[in-house]
Order: C-alpha cells, then sequence, then structure tokens
C-alpha cells in the first residue's frame, strides 16, 4: 500500500478555512462597516429571495454540527494515517 503524505494536510487545511469564514462572518456583525450589519444590509434592499431574519438563527445549530463532524472526521483521518504507517513499517 502506497503512503499518500500530501493528502494528510488537506482535512486540516479545510478546518482551517471552516474556521476562518466563521470567523470572518462573525466579525460582519460584531464590527459592522460603515456602521452597517449584514442584515441591515440585506433589509435595505427588498426582494423575493431573502428569508425573515429569524430563519438564519439555525445557522448555528448547523455551524456547530458541521464543526462536530470535522472534528470526527480529522480524528479518524489520523487514526488511518497511524495505522497505516504502521502497517508500512512492520
Amino acid at each position: 500500500m502506497k503512503n499518500n503524505r500530501s493528502a494528510k494536510p488537506l482535512p486540516w487545511l479545510a478546518g482551517v478555512a471552516f474556521f476562518i469564514m466563521v470567523g470572518v462572518n462573525g466579525m460582519a456583525n460584531a464590527l459592522p462597516i460603515n456602521g452597517r450589519t449584514t442584515g441591515d444590509i440585506s433589509n435595505a434592499y427588498k426582494n423575493l429571495f431573502a428569508p425573515a431574519g429569524i430563519t438564519f438563527s439555525i445557522w448555528a445549530l448547523f455551524i456547530s454540527f458541521y464543526s462536530f463532524i470535522q472534528y470526527i472526521s480529522l480524528n479518524i483521518i489520523e487514526k488511518i494515517a497511524i495505522r497505516t504507517a504502521t502497517e508500512i513499517a512492520k
């Protein structure tokens, strides 16, 4: 079995990119640009596609769930990599 070292950092990079995305989205509301939050800008333009503001409250649940899945996936991938490396070393 061939050991693919280039595949190992990809899950970690995905995790880092996810947390950067969450941080930027959080800062968009915590530090509004020109005194306007993301919700203010969304409310300024009437359209048929933007749902009610309460709809976005479920995103906290989605982000928490995705964070948990990412954590579990990284642990599983790390255990598989350790097992594979041990088998190769034998």
